[in-house]
């Protein structure tokens, strides 16, 4: 009977420690389980505040305890990822606005101060219609520009979204190579090595104007030179398309910077460069990212230079 008395007397006081205990160790769990949905509203809450898109939520490091936290984790890295998107499109927006404001400030100068001449000092047929013709060139040199950069701009806003079918690139370089060909002056040849029944996953569309891209850049920089060459071969694990030319050249130097937008190495030895902006190559290079590919260059001055898009087979 006194064993059971006691039994008793000790259960009586257990059980109220024991319901103390695990309430506080509930509640210390809880918050802790609680302290990275915290961090979660408090960044977000940051991020609306400062509009500052380069902040990101904090995560669990590699090493500490994830026990119980993977959902709210993944939770955070899936805003993470959200942020990264929104601030690439922030990016994106800012340079296209960047580069369409400094790069229309010419052609809309040149149209106003052709306007201005024809309204103040323009006495004959001759001097409008000369104004009209310089107004209209600059209204065209605009309008091409602002369709490169629309272009840029559609490729910022679906990155990562782009599906590819299995296209025949041997034909498609082929067709595009005799549409090309119709195009260049008689002076310039335009040969084909063409390996057949090459395929690969991609937008054909965007495939043709970076092979265009790359012979207009042959052209314009081809000088004495009489040749452009198209190259289509494959290995075991990539796809090689080269534009290759026996033109100016490029110079180690400039060699780095081809590929920024806007830049030209050098204006004066490009007879044909009145109307283009620099965007030709960088839109190569944006293109080739976008199929999981990459641009390689070389270049010897007074020779001529190479330009060969690597598309890998895995991707």
């Amino acid at each position: 009977t006194n064993v059971l008395y006691n039994m008793v007397r000790l259960s009586l006081w257990l059980i109220p420690v024991i319901a103390a205990v695990a309430l506080l160790g509930g509640y210390v769990i809880t918050k802790r389980s609680f302290l990275p949905i915290e961090a979660i509203d408090r960044a977000a809450r940051e991020i609306s505040a400062s509009r500052d898109l380069t902040k990101r939520i904090p995560t669990v490091s590699q090493g500490e305890d994830k026990k119980g936290r993977d959902e709210i984790q993944n939770l955070a890295k899936t805003f993470n990822r959200m942020f990264d998107r929104l601030e690439d499109a922030f990016n994106a927006e800012k340079q296209f606005t960047s580069d369409a404001s400094h790069e229309l400030r010419t052609p809309l100068s040149v149209i106003k101060a052709n306007c201005e001449y024809a309204l103040k000092f323009a006495q004959s047929e001759e001097d409008f219609k000369e104004a009209l013709q310089s107004i209209n060139r600059q209204s065209d040199r605009a309008s091409a520009l602002l369709s490169q950069l629309l272009f840029f701009a559609r490729l910022d806003q679906k990155q990562g979204e782009h599906s590819f079918d299995m296209i025949d690139l041997s034909a498609a370089v082929k067709s595009g190579c005799d549409d090309r060909r119709l195009l260049l002056p008689p002076s310039i040849v335009l040969e084909e090595e063409i390996s057949p029944e090459i395929s690969a996953p991609a937008d054909e569309s965007l495939i043709l104007r970076l092979l265009n891209n790359l012979i207009d850049n042959a052209v314009k920089y081809i000088g004495d030179g009489d040749r452009v060459t198209v190259t289509l071969n494959q290995s075991d694990e990539e796809i090689s398309l080269t534009v290759s030319d026996n033109g100016l050249g490029i110079s180690p130097e400039n060699m780095d910077k081809i590929w920024n937008r806007f830049y030209m190495a050098d204006r004066s030895r490009c007879e044909t460069c009145e109307n283009s902006f620099g965007l030709g190559l960088s839109m190569v290079k944006e293109i080739a990212r976008i199929h999981g590919g990459r641009m390689e260059a070389s270049s010897v001055p007074g020779e001529g230079s190479r330009f060969t898009f690597v598309l890998p087979k895995n991707f």
